[in-house]
C-alpha cells in the first residue's frame, strides 16, 4: 500500500503505470522501479495515518506461480491480524482444553 505524490514531469519522465497489465497487482512495484531507473529522487516515508481501504482481491489461477504468490501475500497481509491467524492454527489445542475444562 503506498501514496504517491509525484510531479506530472517526473511521471511522464518515468514511463508511468504500465497500462497494458491485465492481472492482479504489480502495478505500484513497477511504477516504483520506473522511477529508480530514470535517476528520479524517490523519498519513501511511512505515515501511520494512512489506511488502505479493503476491497476485494482475486487471485486467479492463470497467474504466474510468482505472481500469485504475490497476490496471496496480500490478501493475508491485509484480510486478517496476527492474532486471528495465532487462533487459527491453534484451534485444536484451544478446543483440546475447552473439552477437558467441561470433563468431555
Amino acid at each position: 500500500m503506498c501514496c504517491v505524490f509525484l510531479h506530472r514531469s517526473d511521471y511522464l519522465r518515468s514511463g508511468g503505470f504500465d497500462t497494458n497489465l491485465n492481472e492482479w497487482g504489480q502495478e505500484d512495484v513497477l511504477l516504483f522501479k520506473n522511477f529508480a531507473q530514470s535517476n528520479i529522487t524517490v523519498i519513501r516515508s511511512p505515515d501511520p495515518d494512512i489506511f488502505h481501504m479493503w476491497h476485494h482481491k482475486d487471485c486467479p489461477q492463470s497467474l504466474s506461480d510468482d505472481h500469485y504468490k504475490d497476490c496471496i501475500r496480500s490478501k493475508v497481509l491485509n484480510e486478517g491480524s496476527l492474532t486471528e491467524l495465532g487462533y487459527m492454527l491453534l484451534r485444536d489445542e484451544i478446543e483440546r482444553r475447552r473439552n477437558q475444562r467441561k470433563g468431555l
